[in-house]
């Protein structure tokens, strides 16, 4: 941390972050660097991996094993300890035994260590086919487009790819309301016990398997939600992190140095 400091006052001229949080951890949190060296610079992602996915969602959905009418949760992600995945398996199973529940299932796509103990604790709550873990996959783009819902249960997160890449193919989320996730998500518009309807998303305030499981079942109960948060995500995804804007950002620090380096030689 001293020297993360010490290199940030004498060698750097611009420090860069993908989000309002991660500056007001970085800089607020550790004193690492001058608030006017930072610029805040999001992710930007090839917005058109997103497009004429339809067309794939039933070849998605027979990868998950889902039946018609099922409502497909997915995860997308490493299946490690930030990631707390039991919460979310937990949290399903709850969402699933709720009489007003409609018929879920779970689709995890990823891998890692902890995957064993994953599978255990789903044997251990009776999940059956109900959740299916699929590994790491190279389609991901293509698994998205059988989700109706991205899910994502972190003890913290900077800025998660994975929550935007969902925004992006007009997915609606359910998050803890961690780090960048909030920021993502946006203001709450509505309070509910233990999770917040937000306006790109529902927000679940702490880590108790009942809260997250609600969040789970009110986004599952209303189409009229889940198609309100679709389109307010895919719109804040694309006008937010696309390459271009990702390019025009980074080349505009640049051209705001380059005078700087010409006086100096």
């Amino acid at each position: 941390m001293f020297i993360e400091r010490v290199l940030a006052h004498v060698a750097t001229d611009r420090i860069l972050v993908l989000s309002r949080q991660q500056l007001q951890e970085i800089n607020g949190r550790f004193g690492i660097g001058n608030t006017s060296k930072f610029r805040i610079v999001p992710l930007g992602i090839d917005l058109d991996l997103f497009k004429e996915q339809t067309s794939k969602r039933a070849a998605a959905r027979t990868a998950f094993g889902a039946k018609e009418g099922d409502l497909v949760i997915g995860f997308t992600g490493r299946l490690t300890e930030i990631k707390d995945i039991p919460l979310l398996v937990n949290a399903f199973a709850k969402a699933l035994a709720a009489d007003d529940a409609p018929p879920l299932k779970l689709a995890i796509v990823g891998d890692g260590a902890l995957r064993p103990s994953l599978e255990s604790l789903a044997a251990e709550l009776d999940l059956g086919e109900r959740i299916t873990f699929l590994g790491n996959r190279t389609d991901v783009f293509e698994l998205l487009a059988g989700f109706d819902m991205l899910a994502l249960s972190s003890l913290n997160e900077g800025t998660p790819l994975s929550m935007i890449e969902a925004m992006a193919a007009g997915l609606p989320v359910v998050a803890t309301a961690v780090g960048g996730v909030t920021d993502l998500l946006g203001e709450a518009t509505e309070h509910h016990d233990g999770f917040d309807v937000c306006e790109r998303g529902i927000a679940v305030r702490g880590r108790e398997t009942a809260d997250f499981a609600k969040g789970l079942i009110y986004m599952a109960k209303s189409a009229k939600l889940q198609s309100l948060l679709s389109n307010s995500g895919r719109e804040f995804a694309t006008k937010n992190y696309s390459v271009d804007r990702l390019v025009a950002d980074v080349e505009a620090i640049y051209r705001d140095l380059l005078p700087q380096a010409s006086d100096a030689n």
